[in-house]
Order: C-alpha cells, then sequence, then structure tokens
C-alpha cells in the first residue's frame, strides 16, 4: 500500500528459504545437494542408530540401551553444522583441549591412598573430553554414510551456501549484486551459520547498507544455535552502525513493563537494557502471583480465573494462557471445557501422545506382534472392544493357571466357558475380528481404515467431548501411513509399527498443527516459545516452578568449540521476560507447592527478581485437589461386587511376598498386575542380568557345599550356562558374559575368604499372619489369615538355629541412608526387605534371624564391592506386620480402585489408563 506494485518485487525469505533459493538458482555450484535427496527424521536416526550398533564405543553405546545417546548425538551434530564447524574442526579443537587438560597441574592425586588417580573434580571434564572424541567419530561417519546415501539434512542447505560464498568470489559477488539492501529481523535468533550469511552478502562495501532488528532480551532460541555472541558481534563488525534503541511500548502498561525490566535487571549478562515508557492508556495494568496447594488446584484456579473474565465480558481469544512445555496444554485444556470455555492449543501437538490415539496404536501394534500375550493384554484393556474389566482379571487368571497363552485361551470355547465370563461372546467377536484383520491382504491404509470402523474405535471417538480434535489427529496419522506406504508397495503393517516405535523412542512427533477456525472465539493455549511476537489483554503464566522456568540442572555431555558455556538459568529468565511482555493489560504468574505426586515444588528463583512492590503475591483459597499422592483418573470407575469378590480370593490365595508389598507401596497398580494377576511381562536385559547372577551363585554355593573346593572357574562357568538359556540375541549375550566376567571376579576375589563352609541358598519360607478387617459388618469376614512368602537369597547359619541373611543385588551400590529410605527419592524398599526376611523367619520358627545383609555384585567407580550389615531390632519387624496388615485392608476394599501413582512412566498406570 505504501510503494505500490514494486513491493512485490522485495525478495522475503527465511535464511534457509534464502539458502534454498540460491541452491535452486545455480544448481551447478552444489553437486552434492542438486544430487541428493533431503533425509527424514526417521532415516537420520536410522543412520545413528548403525553408526552406534555397527561398533563398540567406550563412552556412547551404555549396558542396558545401546542407543541412549542417539538423541543428544544428533542434536550435537545439527549444532556443529549451524555453528560452521566441520569434523576437521572439531578435531583441531579436541586436539588443543586436550593438550590443555594434560597441562592441568594439578590433575592427579600426588599421594595417599589415591596417589596417581585423577581426582574427582576433573573425572567429568576428562569423560566430556573422551566422549567428544567418539562424537567426532561419529560425525565423520554420519557425513560419509549422507553421501553414501545420497542425502542431506536441514543444516547442510545453510553449510553448503555458506562455504560456497566464502570460497567462490564470483558466486558471492553475484549475490551482493542482486542484495543493496539488506534488513535481518529478529536477529537475536541468528546463529553463528546465519551471521557468517549475513556478513558475506554485505561484505563488498565497508559500510554496507544492511539493517538489523532484534532484542537480546529476547534470544529464546539457543537450542537452535541463536546465541548473544553473534547479537554482539554485528556492532564489532560493522562499528560505523547506528544503534537506535526503542524505549517507548505501545502494548503493555507500566507495572507490567516495570516487572519485566527488573527480571532482566537481575541478569548476569551484559544486555541492552533501556526502561521502556508505555505509551498506552492501560494504568490499572497489574502483575499477579499465586500460589495453590497442589498442581491440579492451580490448573481448577487458573481455570475458575479465566471463567470469571469471560463472564465479566472479556473476549476468550484475548485471553491466552502460557506454559513451557507442551504437555501441560491437554490438562489445561481439560479443566477449562469442564466449564464450558472453549479452548485453542496452538502449539503444534504431537499426535502419538494423544491418549486416545495410543489406545489406537495398541490394537494396531497387536496386529504386527499377534500371539504374544503382552500385546493382547493390552487389547482387552482397551474400552473400545468393551471387554468388562472382571472378564479381562479371569481370562488372565486363568490362562496363568492352565499355563496357556491368553491367545491359546481366547481361541478355545470350551476354556472361556470354564473361566465364568459374564460375556463370553464379546470374546469371541473380539478374537474373530483380531483373526480377520491378521489375515487381511488389503492395503496397509486400506486395513487402517477398516479397522478404525469395526473395532469400535470410531463410535467410541465420537462420543467423546473432543471428537472433532481427536479426528483431526486421527486424519494426520492417516496422512502419514499414506505417504509412507505410497512410497513402498510392499509396506506392512509391522513397517508401520516399526516407523511408529523409532518416532516415540526418540521422540519424533506426526504434527497436528493448530488450525484456528474461522470465527472461532477461544482462550489460546501454548508456549512461551510459541507466543513471541503476539499479544493479548490478559496473560496466564502457569507452573512458574524450579525445575521447570530455571533451575533445570544441566550437565555439558560434551566439549564443543560453540562459544560461550550456556547458562540455563539465563535462557529462562529471557522466556519469562517474553512471556510477561505478551500481556496489555495483566499478567497472572502462578505456581503449585505440591505436584500432582505429592512431593514439594518451589516457586521459580527468577521470580525472586521481580520486588513485591511491582508485583501483587497473594496464596490462592482454591482448595480443589486430587488428595494425598495419589492422581485421579478422568472418571470415577466403580467397583462391582463381582470384581471385590474375585480379588479378595486372589489375595487369600497368593498372600504377600516383600517385592508385592514393595509394589504396592510404589504403585497400587503395579501390585494389581505384576503380583496379584501375574501378568506376562517381557523381562528387560537388566532384569535377565539379575536372574542370571543369582542362578550362578545358587548353583556356585550348592556345589561349594558339597565340594568346598569350588572355585571362580566353576562360578563363571555357570554364569555364562545361564547367559546362553536367555532369549536374547547374540550380540546381547556377548554383552552380559563381559559385564558378567566383570563383575564375578572382582566380587569372588575380594569376598571368597569371607563365606563360612556351609549355607543355604534360595531358601523358600511360607507363613501366615493374622489380620483384622477394619470396618468388616456383622455379615462380613472380620479377619484373614494372610499368606506371606519369601524366597531368601542365602542364609548363613552361624551357631546353633543363629542365621545371617544374604541378599545380593546386580544394580548400582547404595549408600547406608539410601538404603533406609533416608536419602531423597529413596522409599527404603531394600531396608523392608530385610525387616521381611526376619518376619518370616520368626513367623516359621526354625531359624533366629541375628542380622543380614545386603551384598552389592556391581563394584563402584573404584573397583571395590559395597556389603552393608544390617541388625533389625523387633521394633521395626512389628511396624512392617502393621503396614502389611494397612495395605492388606486396602487391597480388601479396593481403595486404590480410582487412583494413580503419579509417576511420570509408569506401565501399571498406563496399562489401567488404556479401560479410559
Amino acid at each position: 500500500e505504501i510503494v505500490g506494485v514494486a513491493a512485490y518485487r522485495v525478495r522475503i525469505h527465511t535464511f534457509h528459504g534464502y539458502c534454498q533459493d540460491v541452491i535452486s538458482r545455480f544448481p551447478e555450484n552444489f553437486p552434492r545437494i542438486i544430487g541428493s535427496d533431503p533425509i527424514t527424521d526417521v532415516e537420520r536416526i536410522t543412520i545413528f542408530s548403525h553408526i552406534i550398533t555397527s561398533r563398540e564405543w567406550e563412552y556412547l553405546k551404555p549396558f542396558g540401551n545401546a542407543l541412549y545417546y542417539i538423541p543428544k548425538l544428533m542434536q550435537a551434530v545439527s549444532e556443529l553444522k549451524r555453528e560452521n564447524i566441520s569434523p576437521e574442526k572439531l578435531e583441531n579443537h579436541l586436539t588443543l583441549a586436550q593438550e590443555t587438560f594434560e597441562k592441568i597441574p594439578d590433575l592427579f592425586h600426588e599421594k595417599g591412598a589415591y596417589q596417581g588417580n585423577m581426582k574427582g573434580k576433573y573425572e567429568t571434564d576428562a569423560n566430556s573430553l573422551a566422549r567428544t572424541h567418539e562424537l567426532a567419530i561419529v560425525y565423520r561417519m554420519y557425513g560419509e554414510e549422507l553421501k553414501k546415501r545420497r542425502r542431506y539434512d536441514f543444516e547442510d542447505m545453510m553449510v553448503e551456501v555458506v562455504t560456497k560464498m566464502d570460497t567462490d568470489k564470483k558466486l558471492l559477488l553475484k549475490l551482493q549484486e542482486e542484495s543493496l539492501y539488506i534488513l535481518a529481523d529478529e536477529h537475536q535468533d541468528a546463529n553463528y551459520s546465519q551471521n557468517k550469511l549475513l556478513q558475506l552478502l554485505a561484505s563488498f562495501h565497508d559500510n554496507p547498507n544492511i539493517f538489523v532488528v532484534g532484542d537480546d532480551k529476547q534470544a529464546i532460541y539457543r537450542f537452535q544455535g541463536a546465541s548473544l555472541e553473534n547479537f554482539a558481534s554485528f556492532t564489532q563488525h560493522f562499528p560505523n552502525a547506528q544503534v537506535i534503541a526503542l524505549t517507548e511500548s505501545y502494548r503493555s502498561g507500566q507495572p507490567i513493563l516495570d516487572a519485566s525490566h527488573a527480571l532482566m535487571e537481575a541478569a548476569p549478562e551484559k544486555l541492552s537494557l533501556h526502561k521502556l515508557v508505555s505509551r498506552t492508556q492501560k494504568t490499572n495494568a497489574t502483575v499477579e502471583l499465586f500460589e495453590y496447594n497442589d498442581e491440579h488446584a492451580e490448573r481448577a484456579g487458573i481455570a475458575e480465573h479465566v471463567k470469571r473474565l469471560v463472564v465479566e465480558g472479556v473476549m476468550p481469544h484475548e485471553i491466552a494462557i502460557l506454559y513451557r512445555r507442551n504437555s501441560e496444554a491437554f490438562e489445561l485444556a481439560r479443566e477449562l471445557e469442564k466449564r464450558n470455555i472453549a479452548t485453542s492449543i496452538e502449539s503444534d501437538q504431537n499426535t502419538l501422545n494423544d491418549p486416545d490415539i495410543r489406545r489406537f496404536l495398541v490394537l494396531v501394534r497387536s496386529l504386527a506382534h499377534f500371539g504374544s500375550d503382552e500385546s493382547i493384554l493390552n487389547i482387552l484393556h482397551l474400552p473400545f472392544v468393551q471387554i468388562v474389566p472382571l472378564d479381562v482379571y479371569k481370562i488372565l487368571r486363568r490362562a496363568r493357571v492352565r499355563t496357556m497363552t491368553i491367545a491359546d485361551l481366547m481361541s478355545n470355547t470350551r476354556e472361556l466357558r470354564e473361566a465364568k465370563l459374564e460375556n463370553i461372546d464379546a470374546v469371541k467377536a473380539l478374537w474373530s475380528m483380531l483373526n480377520k484383520f491378521v489375515q487381511s491382504a488389503g492395503s496397509v491404509p486400506h486395513t487402517i481404515s477398516e479397522l478404525i470402523e469395526e473395532s469400535g474405535f470410531l463410535a467410541y471417538a465420537l462420543r467423546l467431548s473432543n471428537a472433532s480434535d481427536l479426528l483431526e489427529k486421527l486424519g494426520s496419522l492417516l496422512r502419514d501411513i499414506e505417504t509412507l506406504s505410497a512410497a513402498n508397495p510392499d509396506y506392512t503393517i509391522t513397517n508401520l509399527i516399526e516407523h511408529i516405535e523409532l518416532l516415540e523412542e526418540h521422540g519424533v512427533p506426526i504434527s497436528k498443527q493448530h488450525t484456528k477456525k474461522r470465527g472461532e472465539d477461544a482462550v489460546r493455549l501454548m508456549t512461551a516459545h510459541r507466543a513471541k511476537g503476539l499479544e493479548f489483554h490478559y496473560v496466564f503464566v502457569v507452573n512458574v516452578s524450579d525445575g521447570v522456568w530455571g533451575g533445570k540442572s544441566e550437565r555439558s555431555l560434551f566439549n564443543l568449540p560453540v562459544g560461550a558455556i550456556q547458562n540455563s538459568d539465563e535462557d529462562e529468565r529471557r522466556i519469562l521476560y517474553v512471556a510477561l511482555t505478551r500481556a496489555k493489560l495483566a499478567v497472572f504468574l502462578s505456581h503449585a507447592r505440591q505436584k500432582d505426586t505429592g512431593s514439594e515444588m518451589l516457586s521459580s528463583r527468577l521470580l525472586e527478581d521481580i520486588s513485591e512492590s511491582l508485583m501483587t503475591r497473594s496464596v490462592s483459597e482454591h482448595n480443589e485437589t486430587r488428595g494425598q499422592s495419589l492422581t485421579k483418573p478422568r472418571a470415577k470407575a466403580r467397583r462391582t461386587h463381582a470384581e471385590v469378590g474375585y480379588i479378595r480370593e486372589l489375595l487369600c490365595e497368593q498372600g504377600l511376598s516383600v517385592t508385592a508389598i514393595n509394589n504396592y507401596m510404589a504403585c497400587p497398580w503395579e501390585y494389581f498386575y505384576n503380583n496379584l494377576l501375574r501378568v506376562p511381562r517381557t523381562p528387560s536385559k537388566e532384569m535377565l542380568f539379575g536372574t542370571i547372577m543369582h542362578v550362578a551363585l545358587k548353583r556356585y554355593f550348592d556345589l561349594r557345599n558339597r565340594k568346598p573346593r569350588a572355585n571362580l572357574m566353576h562360578l563363571l562357568t555357570y554364569m555364562h550356562e545361564a547367559v546362553e538359556r536367555t532369549p536374547l540375541s547374540a550380540q546381547d549375550r556377548a554383552e552380559l558374559v563381559i559385564r558378567g566376567n566383570e563383575f564375578m571376579t572382582s566380587w569372588y576375589n575380594q569376598l571368597f575368604t569371607t563365606w563360612p563352609k556351609k549355607t543355604r541358598s534360595e531358601y523358600k519360607i511360607t507363613t501366615e499372619i493374622p489380620v483384622h478387617i477394619d470396618g468388616a459388618k456383622s455379615n462380613e469376614v472380620s479377619h484373614v489369615a494372610l499368606r506371606l512368602r519369601g524366597d531368601l537369597d542365602r542364609i548363613d547359619v552361624t551357631k546353633g538355629s543363629h542365621v545371617h541373611v544374604v541378599d545380593y543385588k546386580t544394580g548400582q551400590p547404595k549408600s547406608r541412608n539410601a538404603i533406609m529410605g533416608l536419602t531423597k527419592n529413596e522409599t527404603g524398599d531394600y531396608w523392608r526387605q530385610l525387616c521381611f526376611y526376619k518376619l518370616l523367619l520368626s513367623r516359621e520358627g526354625k531359624y533366629i534371624f541375628d542380622s543380614g545383609e545386603l551384598n552389592f555384585l556391581q563394584p563402584d567407580k573404584k573397583g571395590h564391592h559395597h556389603i552393608e550389615h544390617f541388625e533389625i531390632a523387633d521394633a521395626e519387624v512389628e511396624a512392617l506386620e502393621k503396614e502389611i496388615c494397612r495395605i492388606t485392608n486396602e487391597i480388601w476394599v479396593l481403595s486404590f480402585w480410582n487412583s494413580r501413582c503419579g509417576r511420570p512412566h509408569c506401565d501399571s498406570c498406563a496399562l489401567r489408563e488404556l479401560m479410559g
């Protein structure tokens, strides 16, 4: 409108868009890019996985999860490319860094017990350097693999163009002649390569026509390579540039500007701070901080506050709720929807994180792994297949009692009848449908579309309050499946599941982009990053807690030459500054004193930099809470009399072991599935390793009782034989052998002289204790003889009937305080185990428990094996017995039925949640 038709000829690009344009116009200069295809996220993961598994790595391939470091490796390689650091430059940096490190004068202990060993304060740096040496190899191998596969990644376009501009003066001159005037917006977000491109483009004249716009207080993209050093280098590179400071704001009221200024004034970094003066008429603007009892109360309180604003006449789209993590959006939206307030989640949503999409994928996954107990177990829990919960429990128990697979049981009508199911026809219909789709020869997209309808998922989805959002996500998933299937005519359900599992393992999303509907007036939910450049009348900044906004414990995994060390707290400070300055009239900050799991939370340390004169602080009286330490699901599930009776029957039949008790205290549903129903689970490599060690030790000590000269070779032989019986790959078995040899050899050599001549291994005890059922009515059972079961790794008879109990541990050694549950995040499971063994022995009456020990087979970093000896007081055993009675009462009445443990990754709660 201002300059007319000529405006259409102004070229507007992102940095990558500009590079793409240069490559397309000068293809002869970029044969590597033009002759290749862009790499997909999945291909990239596949290449890194191949690199890690194709050879041995000392630091980048941890036991138990060989691919653990892949996300960090991919991030590091991207960062190196953004900073225009080639493998050669990285190797040169490492040579200098290693030489500097080795010249540290006090690197090693010069005397004492640790003479010649590196001092602990330098070990982290030494490990970082060692990992970076391996990273340099990975980086070079990745580049070679890209060339071999004729692929290039996102950063390669920028690297290729900048490198070519730097070395090809003819091309550079052509580009300079085209762009006589250059404007770079949001310059604080530029990384090294982007800055280099600007400098090259503007390098023809000493004083070029270049104009950059930016605010160092809003540099919030360091994870993409942005750096304050890059921003500051502009005036160093162009010393004659005029600096224009904007000191007036036409958005926010003065109180908001003052609080934001105070936040940034406390930053240790040198920033261009100018006190902003409001030129609006919003003199009544406010900044308020609310403290809530727990996270659920916070979400509910925010929803109530939003509702009041809407009732008072505020348009919903003028209200924004900003959070730090995408995962916070769904619970907030749910609280608003309960109050009939329209919401618009404007973060890019990962379709794979939606709980109902995940339920549907459980069904799809079962087709790829059809017949396995674990896959069918999950299907039985899906709400849309409509198998009643009690029938699920009966199927699981019948399969275990009859030592049948769940698949064999479901296909056997006679067995289903004898299991006394409430609705056999529903189970048979499900089995028939599964068989139909397993044998389906149609294309994958066609099969999935039919499965959506015939499984009952579509009808289930349409009944939900968020049906339109769920169907959009389902559409995103189907489009992804169609793309994959079109690229490969032989694409199968197994290929699809492998693809999805790869995406899930490495956090790669199938994005459902937010699409704002015309005329939609809704409260807007987004991350603080997403809100940059937007403005609203009212802004809620939620969960402003330590560890979320600042206070994150981060350590550098690699030693990279990428400028100054990044400071996580200062990054968070700028993100909070962006969040505050989105508001015109009011900012409402909030935090909770407790997590939903019950653990304590503190407000963000960044809030301490805003004085009370600039921000009103108050404790909210909103008392809606999830209660104690367990979280509640969306709907309250009713317990039927049949379910209560069935579970009581199982409890009386099986009793409790110490593992069952520990599992119950960690999560009642972990106990319910793993100990009460005993659902089939595939053991992890760590669990198998523990079993191998215990089997080998039992066989060795049994032999030693008969042949006192049994030695280390016998022990290692038993361990090798146990490894060979595991259902693992040859590579995994070889890894277990190496680890087992290392642990067993040092453990045996350190301890074999301390063992008594006679021992008893895997000593089994079954006994009973009476339990009073609280609140039992006259027509109900008032007492239960509860069976207690235990399997003691080893007992050493010390004198007469007195014994010393030994329990082996294959995990990391723990301190005495950690064992007793006296340290943070420790629950005292090991200590409870020894108390339980004393209780069992006292009830059995054959032996007298004198003492117990926890014997750690894994050495510490210095090669020592930890053994912790304990004597257990009678009072400790009495306290445990009371705890067992309490747990028994809770199981008896199913008091945990509508609770979840609240841990972020609980398989058992996740299984229960499948039921909806």
